[in-house]
């Protein structure tokens, strides 16, 4: 009874307060989600897509290195002796490359695995496949890179494959949060 009452300008006010306040709260809502998406984005990139970047340059330094050595066996002396220290200083980059990954890695085992792997592939290839091809032991060499150094890569490449998965199921799971978030907006 008193909202019949009113003025007719009064109520047309009160319907345009209350359409006002409707908009108001809506566009919070929308800015509050498309808040939520960037940040979810931002973490995405942040926590995986970046980290899977700097997996990708360990990989690629590691291969690098692992060619050198390859071609310790063939090379001679003075080429031998630039492939040491080429290989000495790649080690400072790779390890400095894995202390930058580790702040972002999905398990710390793994990265422990990993530096395990990789010590032990330049302690077999300094320690004893590179006196070998010094002595001029070819088959030795040939033998030893097979039986050993071969399944040291394979330790090294596991290790990195076991964080390069934990990463993208980290990621997908992100995804689905973030897809999720997107379809309640």
């Amino acid at each position: 009874q008193r909202l019949a009452d009113l003025p007719l300008m009064v109520k047309i006010m009160g319907v345009v307060a209350l359409l006002l306040a409707v908009t108001v709260t809506t566009n919070a809502f929308a800015v509050t989600h498309v808040v939520s998406l960037r940040d979810s984005q931002s973490q995405l990139y942040a926590q995986n897509v970046k980290p899977l970047g700097v997996l990708s340059d360990i990989q690629r330094s590691f291969q690098g290195d692992r060619a050198r050595v390859i071609q310790y066996g063939i090379a001679d002396a003075e080429t031998r002796a630039t492939l040491v220290q080429e290989l000495a200083e790649r080690q400072v980059e790779l390890t400095a490359l894995i202390e930058e990954y580790r702040v972002n890695a999905v398990d710390q085992g793994a990265v422990d695995s990993l530096n395990d792997a990789l010590d032990a592939y330049y302690a077999a290839a300094e320690d004893e496949l590179f006196p070998m091809a010094d002595a001029g032991d070819t088959e030795g060499f040939g033998t030893y890179f097979n039986e050993t150094i071969r399944p040291l890569t394979t330790g090294v490449m596991d290790a990195m494959q076991v964080e390069t998965v934990s990463q993208g199921e980290q990621a997908a799971a992100l995804a689905a949060e973030t897809d999720a978030l997107a379809a309640r907006s």
